[in-house]
């Protein structure tokens, strides 16, 4: 992590159950969106709630990177080894 970004986990919603993760700018403490679950696609993916925001290569590695941890997560956990 390069210290961009922060991703808190959130609250589930009722019936829900992957978790989701908020997305948020740690130099001005922006929420750029969120981490979920994204069944169509068996993946999660970041939604964006600001249009407006700008990413560096620096930024966009460490949604990916976080993003990849929860993917060999729940492969790891859907083999049996979580």
């Amino acid at each position: 992590m390069t210290g961009h970004l922060r991703f808190d986990e959130a609250s589930l919603i009722p019936g829900q159950k992957t978790k989701r993760y908020v997305v948020v700018s740690m130099h001005d403490n922006t929420k750029l969106g969120v981490i979920k679950w994204h069944g169509p696609w068996r993946q999660y993916i970041f939604v964006t709630s600001n249009f407006a925001c700008n990413w560096s290569k620096d930024c966009l590695r460490d949604l990916a990177d976080f993003i990849q941890k929860l993917m060999d997560e729940r492969k790891e956990i859907n083999n049996g080894n979580g």
